[in-house]
């Protein structure tokens, strides 16, 4: 098994990388500097994301705006600009019989769904629920 994490952030993938090392997964764990998938030939059976989904405007509102970073944490105007993206990408990445995992903000789930039927018109997707009964895991399974 080999996994290839991504992040934009050079100090978010040396924390990765020191996790890799410190949970001794490093020599099955790639970690890289870079944007979603852009840079990796694919395919993949499984694509797991955490992206920032907090609209913007939401997000000037919320304490942990001043803890953390911009980066980590914006969205968009809607919150899926970095989903749609991942999205688009992964339609020509992922694995036939392969499965995308997603997590969103709790009022983007009709909205996710329909971003990814544009691009998997023939793949299940779903909306999975948090322990709270939130819309909160967007799931593609082609």
């Amino acid at each position: 098994m080999e996994i290839a994490v991504t992040d934009i952030s050079p100090q978010a993938a040396d924390i990765a990388r020191e996790n890799a090392v410190r949970h001794q997964v490093d020599d099955r764990v790639q970690v890289l500097v870079g944007d979603l998938l852009e840079d990796l030939p694919g395919p993949f059976d499984l694509i797991a994301a955490n992206l920032p989904y907090i609209p913007s405007q939401t997000l000037r509102q919320l304490p942990v705006y001043r803890r953390e970073p911009i980066l980590a944490l914006d969205g968009g105007a809607e919150g899926l600009d970095l989903i749609a993206r991942l999205i688009k990408q992964s339609a020509h990445k992922l694995a036939s019989g392969g499965i995308a995992l997603l997590e969103i903000e709790a009022g983007q789930g009709a909205q996710g769904q329909a971003l990814a039927a544009e691009h998997f018109p023939n793949a299940k997707i779903s909306v999975l629920r948090d322990l709270a009964g939130l819309d909160r895991l967007l799931t593609i399974q082609t």
